[in-house]
Parts: structure tokens; C-alpha cells; sequence
């Protein structure tokens, strides 16, 4: 899980633009499977934490629906899935970023 979002971390930086609308809950889904797999936090249900994954690991993989090697098209398919994704599991990103801001060391 640290090297997928490691790869996700890198490829978003390089294509944030697309990304503003989503890329605070985008970077707090990161922190979130980073927590998860550390074991600091689990206070998500399974299914929430397997369509972050999924949708992580979409925006990661070369080959998808729309190839990200094709102008401005290739990148949508996973802004898309992307933005579903915080919108869809916004209260389980939220409840893990006030987890995060209480929990600060």
C-alpha cells in the first residue's frame, strides 16, 4: 500500500491541475490508507476502504478505460473516478481527517 500511494502521490503532483477540485479529500485519501496500513487507523468500514484502494489504484495503473498517454481525454476517466470516489466516501474521508487532526504527535 506505501508504494501504491507513493506512485499515486507522484503522479498526481504532476497532474494537480486537473485534480484541484478534489485534491485536498485526494490527499487525505492518501494519508488514509498510509494510516490504515501503518494500523494507526481503522475506524473505516471494509467496503469504504477497499473503493478508496480501487479507485487509488485505477488512478495508478498505465492501462485503463481511456489511456493517460491521450491529450486531455486520457486523464479524465480518472479525475472522474476520482471525484466519485471523495464525493462518495466524503463523511468516511472526513472522519479519518478529524481522527488525523486530533492524533497529531
Amino acid at each position: 500500500l506505501n508504494e501504491l500511494i507513493d506512485n499515486a502521490s507522484k503522479k498526481a503532483n504532476n497532474r494537480k491541475g486537473p485534480l484541484d477540485v478534489v485534491w485536498t479529500q485526494l490527499m487525505a485519501c492518501f494519508r488514509l490508507i498510509k494510516a490504515y496500513a501503518k494500523g494507526s487507523y481503522r475506524e473505516i468500514s471494509w467496503t469504504s476502504l477497499v473503493m478508496i484502494v480501487a479507485s487509488v489504484v485505477y488512478f495508478v495503473m498505465p492501462v485503463d478505460l481511456i489511456p493517460d498517454f491521450i491529450l486531455f481525454s486520457g486523464f479524465l476517466d480518472d479525475a472522474a473516478l476520482l471525484g466519485w470516489t471523495v464525493k462518495t466516501f466524503s463523511s468516511d474521508i472526513d472522519a479519518f481527517v478529524e481522527w488525523e487532526s486530533n492524533n497529531e504527535d
